[in-house]
């Protein structure tokens, strides 16, 4: 079984918050992987990113991912070991479960996810 990774770059963490809530219940069993990373020094912006990875993905399941993130950003020229190896290197990781990771966003940029009943 093949997978496929995705890795895009997203505006803010609004972005990252929103694409989260839209990919983590398209793929019960397919999406075996889903992250955020936001990386930066001190005097420049931050950078932030959305990782995806689907477990032997159909075309449209992997045309359903991309139309996801490219809504909400553009895709890294990175791979996941260019990410944490670079510099610089991530300072905020949040894996897991979408709800595990809009928490950690939620407690580590507090505007960037006002919850599903108000749209983002």
């Amino acid at each position: 079984m093949a997978e496929k990774s995705f890795i895009y770059q997203v505006p803010d963490a609004r972005a990252a918050a929103t694409a989260i809530r839209e990919l983590d219940p398209m793929y019960q069993g397919k999406l075996v992987g889903l992250a955020v990373f936001a990386r930066g020094f001190k005097d420049n912006p931050e950078e932030f990113f959305v990782f995806a990875n689907l477990e032997s993905p159909t075309a449209d399941d992997a045309s359903m991912v991309v139309g996801v993130l490219e809504s909400h950003g553009r895709m890294a020229d990175l791979t996941f070991d260019m990410l944490f190896q670079g510099n610089p290197r991530p300072h905020f990781v949040a894996s897991g479960l979408g709800e595990q990771i809009l928490a950690s966003i939620r407690a580590y940029y507090p505007n960037a996810d006002p919850g599903p009943e108000k749209p983002i």
